[in-house]
């Protein structure tokens, strides 16, 4: 189905908001919502209203609104605007193979522990990282804050002056921002690149002292099913930042000009940080949180730098083989190759 550019709906006119939030309404569907789902409410090609699950989100205008994960029973967390953010990380491809460029000590760590890091946004390098927009679209972006305060707090400022309306938006307005911020501060993310081959970029960009890098690949399959369901992964959208994205799927926006990482990730939102299934596999880190998958989908290649000397793949090797990776009939985690790319010319 086709998206449109942008959406301007009465929420209060569709009793469905307002009343069809334990279950999806799709024909002959009716999944019971469970916490830390993500749910979307928007209209049919009839123009019927729905209020949908992850399996049929394309079967409706999704864009138009979205709660933005079921957090328990009755309760959503909605953001109110109508502008066209509002979509869910694309859905990757399953059949992907993702991976991690690293350096022997991390490495080392994620043999040891078979945990993944997930890191804390404010620690990337990217001054836009989670951010909402860009300077330039500062007038706009309030523009429309007030007017969706407007709207979610029409019975508060009914009765106000107009002085007093205008600085409980500004009032509002500051508190979204310090929100925001603080968002980018709890959020955690697991970057991973999206490529079916070794790519020579990610070697060059990761490729630290001497080329002792290790990259770790895995299928898309395996790592949405090693990690628990509060846990979302997504294909990240590379843009201009001409718009704004005041939602959360921000997570899951870049700049243009890092669309050469093909990037999935895997994004623990600060609301689920305390999620029992997450407490359960997490250790604390100062900078963010080691989440522990599930062991019997660590199926795992590991890749071994082109460029990097021999001695190093032997120590990579040694490691490896050191571990209680690939012990037993059914070995459970297990990596299924270890491969050191040889580039030798013939002419």
């Amino acid at each position: 189905m086709g998206r449109k550019n942008y959406f301007e709906i009465d929420l209060s006119s569709s009793h469905y908001f307002h009343e069809f939030y334990e279950r999806c309404t799709f024909p002959e569907c009716g999944y019971a919502f469970q916490e830390a789902d993500w749910t979307y409410f928007g209209n049919d090609r009839k123009g019927n209203w729905h209020h949908v699950c992850e399996n049929h989100r394309d079967n409706i205008d999704w864009a138009c609104f979205q709660l933005f994960g079921h957090l328990a029973k009755n309760l959503y967390r909605v953001v109110p605007y109508t502008v066209p953010s509002y979509i869910n990380p694309a859905r990757p491809d399953p059949d992907l193979w993702l991976w991690r460029y690293m350096d022997f000590e991390k490495f080392r760590d994620f043999i040891e522990n078979k945990s993944i890091f997930f890191a804390k946004a404010i620690t990337f390098g990217d001054p836009l990282e989670c951010a909402v927009s860009t300077k330039d679209n500062e007038e706009y972006l309030n523009s429309l804050r007030s007017n969706a305060y407007d709207f979610f707090f029409e019975h508060k400022l009914d009765g106000l002056s107009e002085k007093e309306k205008k600085e409980f938006k500004e009032n509002k307005i500051q508190e979204e921002i310090k929100d925001n911020k603080t968002f980018r501060d709890e959020v955690l993310i697991s970057c991973w690149h999206a490529n079916d081959y070794e790519s020579e970029a990610m070697w060059q960009l990761y490729k630290g002292e001497n080329h002792q890098t290790v990259a770790v690949s895995i299928n898309m399959c395996n790592l949405r099913n090693a990690f628990p369901k509060p846990i979302h992964l997504g294909r990240v959208l590379y843009s201009p930042y001409e718009q704004v994205y005041p939602s959360k799927v921000r997570a899951f926006r870049k700049h243009i000009s890092y669309e050469h990482e093909n990037e999935i990730r895997a994004v623990i939102f600060p609301e689920h940080i305390d999620h029992k299934e997450i407490e359960k596999i997490a250790v604390k880190k100062e900078k963010g949180l080691l989440i522990a998958p599930d062991k019997k989908y660590l199926q795992i290649r590991v890749y071994i730098s082109p460029w990097s000397c021999d001695c190093f793949k032997a120590k990579v090797k040694d490691l490896i083989y050191k571990s209680d990776w690939n012990q037993g009939e059914n070995p459970n985690p297990s990596i299924l190759e270890i491969i050191a790319t040889q580039y030798e010319p013939i002419f």
